[in-house]
Parts: C-alpha cells; sequence; structure tokens
C-alpha cells in the first residue's frame, strides 16, 4: 500500500470482518475500512458524510486534517486541510456544487501515555471545503457575543438556497451553546437551550431534521443523555430519548428514521414517533480502563476492535443504496460499513 501525499492519491485498504449482523428487520454485513497508510499513533476523532455521488464516503485520516475517499477502487486523499480535527462533518446543502462543512474543534490531544497531553490548541472554526478539500468559506467566532467566544465546534448543518441558505453549528466542546449563521457568515441567533428548563450540556451534533412538513433541529445533547429538538429559529421544542441514550454523538437520516450513534458502543435509530425502532451494540464497555482504547502498563494502545461489535461510534452517514457507516473514536481509526442484504 502506497502513501503518496505529494500528489494526494492513496490506495484505501478494507478489510472484510465476513460478519453478519441484525439490525431492525433486516441483515448487513459487516465491512471495515482504514484510513491510514499503515498503523498510526493519531486518535481519530472525526466524522463521515456521503461522498458526491450519493454512494461513496467521505471521512478524514486519524490525524484529523485530511479527508479520505471510501468505497472506491482508488481511495483519495486531499492535501491536508488547515485544520484541526475534521469532528463534525456533514454535507452542504446549499447550492448544486458538492462540498462539505467542517466543525473544527481546534483541538488534538496526544494520547501515548497515560492520560491526555494536550498537543494542539487553536480556535475552533467552521469551515466550507469541496471534495478535493479547497477551502470555500470560513466561520469563526470573532462576531459572536462575548458569552460565546472561544468555542469548540463539534456538529454543523445547512439547509439548502431556497430555505435561505443557513448553517447551524453546535459548540459542544466549548460554552455549549448552538449557533445560526447566515450564508455570509453573519450570526443570527444563539441560545443555550435553557428555555426547555434545561441548558445544553455538551451539544455534540446538529442536524437539519427534514422529514416533516416543517423542517426541525435535531441536538444530541450528550451530557443530558438525550435529544433536543429545536425551531429552525433556535426555540426549544421538546426532548426524547431519555433513559434510551446514554452518549448521543451524531446524526443521520433514513427515510423515516434517523439514526443515532451512542459513544459508549451502540447506535439506535428513532422513528417519526420518537420512540427506539431499532439498536445494534451495548454501551457497557465504557467503564473499562483506558476506553476506548486499552491500557498496557504506562502505554495507551488501541484496543484489539472486533468484527460485528462497536467500541465507540461518533460519526455516522447513510448513502443512497440504505448503507450505514459509522466512524470510531479510537487511536488509529476505524470506519464500519453496514450494507443491507
Amino acid at each position: 500500500m502506497k502513501d503518496n501525499r505529494g500528489s494526494g492519491i492513496w490506495d484505501a485498504e478494507n478489510v472484510d470482518a465476513r460478519t453478519t449482523v441484525d439490525l431492525g428487520e433486516r441483515s448487513y454485513h459487516w465491512r471495515e475500512y482504514t484510513t491510514a497508510a499503515g498503523p498510526v499513533r493519531g486518535w481519530a476523532h472525526h466524522g463521515v458524510v456521503v461522498g458526491p455521488d450519493g454512494e461513496g464516503l467521505v471521512t478524514a485520516s486519524p490525524d484529523g486534517r485530511a479527508l479520505v475517499h471510501l468505497r472506491h477502487a482508488q481511495g483519495r486523499r486531499t492535501a491536508e486541510l488547515d485544520v484541526t480535527e475534521c469532528h463534525g462533518m456533514s454535507v452542504d446543502a446549499f447550492g448544486t456544487e458538492y462540498a462539505i462543512w467542517i466543525a473544527d474543534n481546534g483541538t488534538k490531544y496526544d494520547h501515548r501515555e497515560r492520560g491526555d497531553h494536550l498537543d494542539v490548541d487553536r480556535p475552533g472554526q467552521v469551515v466550507r471545503v469541496d471534495a478535493t478539500g479547497h477551502t470555500q468559506q470560513v466561520i469563526d467566532d470573532s462576531a459572536l457575543g462575548e458569552e460565546s467566544r472561544g468555542w469548540r465546534p463539534t456538529g454543523v448543518t445547512s439547509e439548502s438556497e431556497r430555505d435561505g441558505g443557513r448553517i447551524w453549528v453546535a459548540d459542544g466542546y466549548g460554552r455549549s451553546r448552538v449557533h445560526c449563521f447566515a450564508r455570509s457568515g453573519e450570526p443570527l441567533w444563539t441560545t443555550d437551550g435553557g428555555d426547555g428548563g434545561l441548558a445544553f450540556a455538551s451539544p455534540h451534533a446538529i442536524i437539519l431534521d427534514t422529514r416533516r412538513p416543517v423542517p426541525e433541529l435535531l441536538v444530541a445533547d450528550r451530557n443530558n443523555r438525550r435529544i433536543v429538538v429545536l425551531s429552525t429559529e433556535g426555540r426549544f421544542l421538546r426532548s426524547y430519548g431519555e433513559g434510551e441514550l446514554t452518549s448521543p454523538s451524531g446524526f443521520a437520516l433514513d427515510g423515516e428514521q434517523v439514526w443515532v450513534t451512542e459513544l459508549h458502543g451502540a447506535i439506535v435509530a428513532f422513528g417519526l414517533d420518537e420512540r427506539v425502532a431499532a439498536r445494534l451494540g451495548d454501551t457497557d464497555g465504557a467503564d473499562a480502563a483506558g476506553w476506548p482504547n486499552t491500557i498496557v502498563g504506562d502505554e495507551l494502545e488501541r484496543s484489539e476492535l472486533v468484527g460485528g461489535v462497536f467500541r465507540s461510534p461518533h460519526g455516522i452517514a447513510v448513502d443512497a443504496s440504505g448503507a450505514i457507516a459509522v466512524s470510531e473514536w479510537v487511536i488509529g481509526g476505524r470506519v464500519i460499513v453496514l450494507t443491507p442484504q
């Protein structure tokens, strides 16, 4: 396998775990993909989105600074991006050209030793790039109110040009707020979710839910273990998932269902009735020392990952064929694609 960084091309190896899992009423083939040319120490902490053809997948390298295109005869790795982490990723709904929004929280840790050691600390930002990684727009926190500056964006979503082209950002690692921006980058509103009686606690992901006649925003309010529903103007509408979720971290729409990643080890589907429709995995493993990795002596090492068993689902996407892609938060990274049988 070659790592031709100079040309921007990289052959993405895939590893077939030869495993079938049952999810709801369907069976899925479990296939694993690597996102680096050989073993790496980087602790992957990124998202995944559907590629420009509606079937391929785009994720990030474990170091968080390059896009990796999967499910093609030849994977394409872009030149390194000017970001610290492709933490939250979503396809831009604006216009006709394919583009990706990246929520870059601005921090990267070195996890070679026991414990966390801050290795990179840059201002958080939200960046729009094309399929080759070329930067088209950057939104920072300079125009936000003083109480919102110092953000660490973790999720981003957008709407079509017809609907106004607004962009919504979840600041899950900074001030625990959700922001709305005009297409120009001008701030329109900010909320801490407190009008619903409980302020956000790490709003980790956000998605524009278009399954109903009037679109709504879903927020993965991770530390409150729930999903919060907002109007597109930022008004609290309701919440659900209490008692069902432990660590909601990512969203993907799939017909009338929305898939939610549970960082502690599962993916869960909710129907339009906001009840659990399907679940794969459990969240018991997060109690292990060093999770989601393993402590060996004084070193933090990649855990032995098992086919058919999630370790730490982070990002999620569903392509046109109904395949579900999940990126995991773990040393070296792992992307799982569940293909319906």
